[in-house]
């Protein structure tokens, strides 16, 4: 038996510092991240490698997040997007997201979305993040 996939988040954050910062405290949780740092480059890196879950600034150079949130939930209706922003009261999507995270979100915030969205044993050894293409 094959052992199960590692984990994928998809962090799509314009600051490419905080996107560094969440994709690596999410692979020392065992997860393995893709960082995009625009909206476009965050919708073709779904497609081609499907993340369990996004995070998604609503911020970005290119589309608003918003747009961004809309289009991956008309794609892949079941993967959970979790908003991180630092402005909540932005927030004007017309669907639910799994959740809203306010900037900065703590590390310990970070661990449970990886404990929430993931499937249990799909957890590994830590891993660094990915470029988006």
């Amino acid at each position: 038996m094959n052992p199960p996939a590692k984990c994928h988040a998809l962090v799509i954050e314009d600051s490419e510092e905080y996107a560094n910062q969440l994709a690596n405290v999410l692979g020392r949780a065992g997860l393995r991240t893709t960082i995009a740092f625009d909206g476009v480059t965050g919708l073709e890196s779904q497609d081609r490698d499907p993340a369990d879950f996004v995070l998604l600034d609503l911020r970005l150079p290119d589309m608003d997040g918003s747009d961004v949130a809309l289009d991956l939930h008309s794609r892949y209706p079941d993967v959970p997007i979790i908003v991180v922003t630092g402005d909540p009261t932005r927030l004007n999507l017309g669907f639910s997201v799994a959740e809203v995270l306010q900037k900065p979100v703590r590390t310990t915030e970070l661990r449970r979305l990886a404990a929430r969205y993931c499937a249990k044993g799909r957890l590994t050894a830590p891993g660094k993040p990915e470029l988006a293409k």
